[in-house]
Parts: C-alpha cells; structure tokens; sequence
C-alpha cells in the first residue's frame, strides 16, 4: 500500500515518528513475526523500487512502514522491496543491517520466519545438476 500523509500523522504504534511535511507512506507486509527485527524502528533503510527509503516509525508484527519522501517519484504498489542483499545492486548487506541494530549478518538471515518463501538468485550462478550423493 501506498498513501499521501498530512503533516502531523502520527505513524505505527504509539506514533512513533509524526510526519513534518506531507509525505508517502508505503506499507511492506513482513513485520517481527517474520524476523524484521524491532532495531530496524526508524534506524535503518530498505531499497524500493531502486532507491534508498527510510524505516520510519515502529515495526509491528505483520507490517511497517517506509518513507516515500514528498514526491512519490516512479515507485508504486507491488514493486520489490528489498530489505538486505547485494551491495553491487544497492542493498544493504546483512551485516550492515545486523550492524545497524548491534549485531551481525547471521542474526539478521536466521530469523528470517519459515513461513516466508525463499527464493535465491545469482545472475551469475549457473545450475549444476545433481543426480546422486556424490555431486557436490
């Protein structure tokens, strides 16, 4: 979800950050429960869409919100959102993102909920084919 927000909204529980000017807000769908965790609270990026956005009030535990800034720019409902990845495209990595709450990149990929799908991506991975136990 994407919304323009007046100046003055109180955003996420216990308005944990208020807007200054107007702004759009987008919602990404993963949350505590899913293993974002709570450090990230208005103390960490996420890229959207191609760029950097800021985390802005507190996560919940099915939700939080990004900072789409004043003009929404080329950025809309369904882009990918990515929270840690390869810093050669423009993510963080998941130890910038462990270092960003005190701890480090395992942390950050180990409590990713098994309730996510995984998808694993490598443009320059090329398949290797396994049809016994002494493949490697």
């Amino acid at each position: 979800m994407i919304k323009k927000v007046p100046a003055g909204t109180g955003v996420s529980y216990e308005h944990q950050a208020i807007t200054y000017e107007p702004r759009f807000l987008g919602l990404i769908p993963l949350g505590y429960a899913d293993g974002i965790p709570l450090g990230i609270s208005g103390r960490s990026v996420v890229q959207v869409g191609g760029r950097k956005v800021p985390v802005i009030g507190k996560v919940g535990m099915d939700q939080f919100m990004v900072d789409l800034g004043p003009d929404i720019g080329d950025v809309s409902v369904g882009d990918t959102a990515v929270l840690f990845g390869d810093p050669g495209f423009g993510a963080a990595s998941a130890d910038e993102r462990g270092a960003a709450i005190g701890s480090h990149g395992d942390e950050i990929t180990n409590r990713i909920a098994p309730r996510l799908p995984r998808a694993y991506e490598r443009p320059d991975y090329q398949a290797l084919e396994t049809g016994g136990s002494d493949d490697v």
